[in-house]
């Protein structure tokens, strides 16, 4: 989902608050719940460090309860590879 960027490569935090922001710009776009978030991160990278980071800095915007899954090796920076949003649920 992302453009692609000539310049300065991004460190891994950059990449984390620009994925941040593109998932809080999807999820207040959209009037369903993000359920499933899908990140492709680069080869070697810790999949752990980016879990824990990204949970963190969705959790800023109160992005809670998504399912996040880290897919190591899709390219050269991370990139949001699929959402899932789904009708919020009401008693």
């Amino acid at each position: 989902m992302t453009d692609d960027v000539t310049g300065p490569p991004e460190t891994r935090e950059e990449q984390v608050d620009r994925i941040g922001a593109e998932v809080t710009d999807l999820v207040r776009s959209h009037t369903d719940e993000l359920v499933s978030l899908v990140v492709g991160i680069p080869r070697g990278e810790s999949v752990a460090w980016w879990e824990d980071a990204l949970t963190r800095r969705l959790a800023a915007p109160k992005i809670d309860y998504v399912d996040l899954t880290i897919v190591e090796g899709t390219g050269a920076r991370a990139e949001i590879l699929e959402t899932r949003f789904e009708e919020a649920w009401s008693p």
